[in-house]
């Protein structure tokens, strides 16, 4: 499966400097002044401002409830669910399209034996992306897909970008590149559905592409203010580019990629920590739009054909909580750690799941990769490319490890623990 698109216009903030507790007329003021909000009439601020003030009671009300998550005023804060959730049914109808297509792949699909094995102890709290950890392969590496409906292919290059990071710490001496890999390369190259910032599947541009480029040399566009709105922004699509360079990422095994659906608990920290997490499909709801902090829980997406695609590349328990460390394309500014949420393991909104059809279509939510570098790892180790920050989660799990990395002993790959931050 894997598959989708479009979701949403997207772009955040953690919410650490608004108060709730204010007045929701100054609130919406500093709204307007922090995301350089205009609007084209008297008429329209009026109305978000009714929307604002509609939406910051709302949040208040959630977190009064004592929640496992907490909601904040970020950029959506002006706008309506149904805005916010638009393009869901549009999404949820080219996905079934799809459907067929992809399971009949993942029938063929030929699984090999893995070029890895497991050799430690899987520990019990673990993420690649994290300013908790020694190394952070993520950083700042996170793009915001705007308007351009390409979360299969950046939620990809996010993935690849990710695990580049961890091979060249591997070997040049603990230093990880964080470099970002081409999503504009994915979206143009995708040969099967609808591509570029129409939709389509994670499984189509991994099929499309021998390797990946830099984001220098391929950079992402297609966020930029030449599709105005969501309609036009479908339609845009760039030809493929075959640059003159070699890939500094390529596939290591012939088949690409390996789905996988309602694992375990047990099985699912062993594919975080062995294959360096997963690309998965998850139901968006508005609740999780409006999230800055904590573990996310859900029951309104519970059983939903899924719209948005995304990263997972941690894990963690505490005081009991099981949860997965997630990664969205809804830019840096959105959510904890650059761009991550925390999800409840018991309300996985599709995450480890399988999306089920009334014609008996299925698609499977979930696919891992091996990887390999290229002979184009040309770039040169830099401490500060995407270095991080420490834009932390305000409330819940927080993962404190000492290294957080599998190449070292068991015992020093294990957190610390958890603590409530």
């Amino acid at each position: 499966m894997i598959g989708v698109v479009l979701v949403l216009l997207v772009l955040g903030s953690e919410g650490n400097s608004f108060n709730l507790n204010e007045d929701p007329l100054k609130l919406f003021e500093q709204f307007k002044q922090e995301y350089k909000k205009e609007y084209l009439t008297v008429a329209e601020e009026l109305r978000r401002k009714a929307i604002f003030i509609q939406n910051v009671e709302m949040m208040r009300e959630h977190n009064a409830k004592g929640s496992s998550y907490r909601m904040g005023i970020n950029k959506f804060a002006d706008m309506e669910s149904n805005e916010l959730l638009a393009t869901s049914s549009i999404i949820q109808s080219n996905r079934r399209m799809g459907a067929k297509r992809i399971q009949e792949m993942i029938r063929m699909e030929k699984v090999y034996s893995t070029k890895q094995t497991l050799k430690q102890a899987v520990p019990d709290n673990y993420t690649l992306c994290t300013s908790e950890a020694e190394y952070n392969y993520c950083g700042t590496n996170n793009i915001d897909q705007n308007l351009c409906g390409g979360c299969y292919a950046i939620a990809t290059a996010h993935h690849l970008s990710t695990i580049y990071a961890y091979l060249t710490k591997q070997v040049d001496n603990n230093k990880p590149k964080r470099k970002m890999l081409s999503a504009q390369q994915l979206l143009d190259c995708n040969t099967e559905s609808w591509g570029g910032c129409g939709g389509g599947f994670a499984e189509d541009v991994l099929d499309s592409v021998d390797g990946i480029y830099y984001a220098d040399d391929y950079p992402f566009i297609d966020a930029d203010k030449d599709c105005e709105n969501v309609t036009d922004c479908a339609k845009y699509r760039h030809e493929c580019k075959s640059l003159e360079i070699d890939y500094p990422l390529k596939f290591a095994t012939s088949n690409k990629f390996t789905h996988f659906a309602n694992k375990n608990w047990e099985e699912i920290k062993e594919i975080i920590y062995k294959y360096h997490g997963f690309i998965s499909a998850m139901k968006v709801t508005d609740s999780l739009l409006r999230y800055v902090g904590g573990i996310y829980k859900s029951e309104s997406c519970t059983g939903k054909i899924t719209d948005h695609i995304v990263v997972v590349d941690g894990y963690g328990e505490c005081d009991g909580h099981k949860f997965l460390w997630v990664r969205s394309s809804w830019g840096n500014d959105w959510g904890v750690e650059n761009g991550h949420f925390k999800i409840d393991w018991n309300t996985l909104c599709g995450i480890n799941g399988v999306d089920e059809y009334d014609d008996g279509s299925q698609l499977q939510n979930n696919l891992y990769v091996e990887m390999e570098l290229g002979t184009g790892d040309t770039a040169e180790y830099n401490p500060k490319d995407g270095a991080g920050d420490d834009n932390k989660d305000p409330i819940g799990c927080v993962i404190v490890s000492p290294s957080g990395d599998p190449s070292n002993s068991p015992e020093d790959n294990k957190t610390t623990g958890v603590v409530m931050a």
